[in-house]
């Protein structure tokens, strides 16, 4: 993706000497990623795990998470929209007041 991104991947072990490398192709590998496409990558039998309980616990989260990021940008963007709305209808009415008083003044 583009823009500014903050994240913090620590490599360990036998990573660790090589943190550029793979620290790369982390974010090569998920940065575009969407949740769906992450799940459904995820849950495939052949990513290995070493507690499968912990894997089944863990792979609703992912759409629990989307869900809960796609309401709050959803919730953001309605009160933007709102508030655009709102400024429209002030600079009308403020506009509505000026024009009679440029008359007047003229």
């Amino acid at each position: 993706g583009g823009g500014h991104q903050e994240r913090d991947i620590v490599c360990i072990q036998n990573a660790a000497s090589q943190a550029t490398l793979y620290t790369k192709a982390l974010v090569d590998s998920w940065a575009d990623q969407t949740p769906q496409q992450a799940h459904a990558f995820l849950s495939k039998p052949d990513v290995t795990v070493t507690n499968q309980s912990d894997k089944e616990a863990q792979l609703p989260k992912i759409k629990a998470l989307d869900t809960t990021v796609q309401g709050a940008f959803g919730e953001l963007a309605q009160q933007l929209e709102d508030e655009l709305t709102a400024s429209k209808a002030a600079a009308a009415r403020a506009e509505a007041e000026l024009t009679p008083w440029e008359t007047l003044n003229e």
